[in-house]
Parts: C-alpha cells; sequence; structure tokens
C-alpha cells in the first residue's frame, strides 16, 4: 500500500542548542518534501530507491513531552511511537517515527531539527476541518479544502485556546485533534 506524507515544518527539541545555519544556506529537507513508500520509496530529500526494506525498532517517543512538539502528541499520546529503520542494499537512508495514522517523525542525522510530516487530507477532510475553524471564530481563511497559512495560523490559535505552552507556526493536523474537531476520523 503506498503511502505519502509531506514535510511541513522542521523544528528542534528543547534541550538542543544548534546554531543558525549560514545565510543563504539551503536546509537538508525542504518544507513540502514528500515522503512516499510503496514498490518505490521516495525519501524526503528526493532520492528514489527500487529496492528497499524497512524493520521495526522498538522505540520512545521521538521528543515526546516537549512542549515544541505538543501538537504532534495532541491531546495525551499514550503510545510509543513505531520506529522504522529503512535501508537499501544494506544501507540505511533513515528512520521515520509513526505517531499516528496522520504524523510521522524523521531526525536529521545530528538530531535536530526533527522533520514533522503529515498524510495530507483529502478535500473533503480539509474542508470539514476549516469549517469547524471557522465556526469556532478560529478564522482558518477560505472554507475550500486547502490547509494553507491561514488555517495552519488558525490551528495555532486553537491548541493556544486549548493551553498549550508554545502556537508553532506550522502545526501538526494529528489524527486526535482531526477527531477531536471535526468528530470523526480523517478519510
Amino acid at each position: 500500500m503506498e503511502e505519502t506524507f509531506v514535510v511541513i515544518a522542521a523544528r528542534s527539541p528543547s534541550d538542543v542548542a544548534m546554531t543558525a545555519p549560514p545565510i543563504g544556506a539551503e536546509p537538508a529537507v525542504q518544507i513540502g518534501a514528500k515522503l512516499s513508500t510503496g514498490e518505490t520509496l521516495t525519501w524526503v530529500n528526493g532520492a528514489t530507491y527500487s529496492k528497499w526494506h524497512s524493520e521495526w525498532l522498538r522505540s520512545l517517543p521521538l521528543s515526546h513531552g516537549d512542549p515544541m512538539f505538543e501538537d504532534v502528541y495532541y491531546p495525551d499520546f499514550k503510545n510509543s511511537s513505531k520506529g522504522y529503520r529503512y535501508t537499501s542494499k544494506g544501507e540505511e537512508i533513515g528512520v521515520v517515527f509513526h505517531v499516528d495514522s496522520q504524523l510521522r517523525l524523521i531526525a536529521a542525522p545530528a538530531g535536530a531539527p526533527i522533520y514533522i510530516l503529515e498524510r495530507p487530507l483529502n478535500s473533503k477532510d480539509a474542508k470539514d476541518f476549516e469549517a469547524v475553524l471557522k465556526d469556532m471564530k478560529f478564522h482558518p481563511g477560505p472554507v475550500d479544502g486547502v490547509i494553507d497559512a491561514k488555517t495552519r495560523a488558525a490551528i495555532g490559535f486553537y491548541l493556544e485556546y486549548r493551553g498549550h505552552e508554545y502556537r508553532p507556526l506550522h502545526p501538526a493536523i494529528s489524527t486526535a485533534l482531526f477527531s477531536e474537531l471535526v468528530g470523526r476520523l480523517p478519510e
């Protein structure tokens, strides 16, 4: 079964000190990059692998409990993440942590940043999600089925309203957040 996830944010955990990249330097992974698993694996850096393998890793949730990732583990994440190591021809490509059916995390080799990947909502789900935010007066912009910067800002304000310590610039839409607002699971 082919799955596609899109990089929506890159965040550093609270306990990781990082220097700013040089001015004009391109990030290792671009916002909007895709991870696709299917017959061919497409990694977030654009590399493709026709022969690939994944293996389950027993793992603790990546950055669980960090207020910088409250939206990822919303509202009370109870399970440990499922980590999967992806390899091709005996070489490691990377590790992906499955948070829920909507979200994945990938840590950069240095441990930071952590890339947040989201399964795109279909148009109907996105419209339903935006309509609820609009009804609650969080101003997601037009209810058009497009999760854009205005929609993300509205999600951030909703999370702040719910008591989150930080309002991320690019908040994630977890399965729990979607079902809390819309009243059902995303299709």
